[in-house]
């Protein structure tokens, strides 16, 4: 609606050096805009095919118990992870909450409360282990490469001395391999 994209683009209003003023979403990244947007409109989304006429209403008002159960069923049925509707469920909150003084949030707070007692991890962590045993595993492979000629030993002591450091201080791949001795 047009008046969504006004209050879009004043939720994204850069803050000036001289002002206090600016959008609730002024120092996000773009990438998290584009979250929260994506958020938004799934909203809007569902809203335009099961409800259009509350797209007249100002975000506080479309955000009603009835709207947010309607919405959040189709969700879940559609093979979203209780993960995911909750995620929806967050985007909508902090854009309504960027877009309109008005909203109050604590109805989604409390659907989002109620999911998350439900959420079941999709993935096993089972695998994971605990740092101080990464830490013992690096160490341990450090201590075994002995022969320095030996290129199977140097290897050993890289791979070891990659696990102890990355128990300890975790960083992204992509710096990891920009590292340079």
């Amino acid at each position: 609606p047009q008046g969504d994209q006004e209050l879009w683009r004043l939720a994204n209003k850069p803050q000036s050096i001289f002002e206090d003023e600016g959008g609730a979403f002024a120092g996000l990244s773009q990438l998290s805009i584009s979250k929260y947007a994506k958020g938004w409109g799934s909203w809007l989304g569902f809203l335009a095919d099961h409800e259009p006429d509350a797209l007249a209403l100002t975000p506080a008002e479309r955000c009603t118990k009835s709207r947010l159960q309607a919405y959040i069923d189709p969700l879940r049925t559609s093979g979203n992870s209780e993960g995911t509707v909750i995620n929806r469920l967050m985007e909508l909150s902090a854009s309504a909450r960027a877009m309109d003084p008005a909203y109050k949030p604590q109805l989604i707070d409390r659907f989002i409360a109620s999911l998350r007692h439900r959420v079941v991890p999709v993935h096993s962590k089972s695998h994971v282990r605990p740092a101080n045993e990464l830490v013992d595993l690096g160490i341990s492979l450090m201590e075994q490469a002995t022969d320095a000629s030996d290129h199977k030993h140097a290897l050993d002591f890289r791979d070891g001395l990659i696990i102890a450091f990355l128990s300890l201080h975790p960083v992204r791949r992509r710096n990891l391999a920009a590292f340079e001795l």
